[in-house]
């Protein structure tokens, strides 16, 4: 599905239907996809909220110009943390790009001055600006949700390093750190943001989950489409890899090529 919009906000209290991935093209170059996962026995739903809000993730792609920034956030306990988040995030990017890792801190502190009540959830969040014209890049991470570049020249590189920070709107009331991070890519370079849904498909189990050598393979392939990218990994993904479960978490994922028009 594609949006004549600069970019797309999903939430995942839109999209809970087991063994479904729902995908949107911001343009040829930047896409979304989402799902609630394909396991409704998962070990995962020890860990959601009272809401009965069973997908808890969210995922922004947004393209201003040759400028693109992506973001996912993982939630926990409760979707309203991941929700608020980007939601938040996609109405200030209505307004302008972030161009700076400061301009990232003024908008989570304006989520967080405009967020009018709070739950026990708590989330992962990522959010990743990239300057294709300049082909740099940079961004912020709490959790373990994960930005990567993949492509033929570098294959598999993450960008940011996982912790156990997890944040909510309220968090930006006061400055709230992150483990901030900066990248350099090439034009044939794709850039990727998901949530430990892909690669904890089988839940707590990384290493029987989506890798980054299964990523290279899917890059390879469909590379030249991101919107085919994001729905073709979030599927595998809901299947399990080499007969291992999947499906087990929720799953956003954002997808970029690198390249722009010269």
């Amino acid at each position: 599905m594609a949006t004549d919009m600069p970019g797309v906000v999903m939430l995942g209290c839109n999209h809970d239907q087991y063994g479904g991935v729902n995908s949107v093209s911001v343009s040829a170059r930047v896409a979304a996809a989402i799902s609630v996962g394909a396991d409704p026995e998962s070990p995962s739903m020890e860990f959601k909220g009272a809401s009965g809000i069973l997908n808890e993730d969210a995922v922004l792609a947004y393209e201003i110009g040759p400028v693109v920034v992506l973001a996912v956030a993982d939630a926990h306990f409760g979707h309203e943390s991941s929700h608020d988040l980007i939601e938040g995030i996609g109405m200030q990017l209505m307004r302008a790009a972030p161009a700076s890792l400061k301009d990232i801190y003024d908008v989570l502190a304006l989520i967080g001055a405009m967020t009018v009540s709070e739950t026990e959830s708590e989330s992962t969040l990522l959010v990743t600006v990239f300057d294709r014209e300049t082909g740099g890049g940079f961004g912020i991470s709490y959790g373990d949700s994960t930005a990567a570049l993949v492509g033929p020249d570098g294959g598999f590189r993450q960008l940011n390093q996982h912790d156990l920070q997890f944040v909510r709107a309220a968090s930006f009331l006061t400055p709230t750190p992150g483990l901030s991070f900066s990248f350099e890519a090439r034009p044939s370079d794709i850039l990727l943001v998901y949530t430990d849904g892909l690669d904890e498909c089988h839940y707590r189990n990384p290493e029987t989950s989506v890798r980054p050598v299964h990523i290279e393979r899917f890059v390879e392939r469909f590379g030249a489409d991101p919107e085919q990218l994001a729905k073709a990994l979030a599927t595998y993904a809901l299947a399990g890899v080499q007969g291992n479960p999947g499906g087990q978490d929720n799953i956003a994922i954002a997808a970029a090529s690198a390249a722009w028009p010269s």
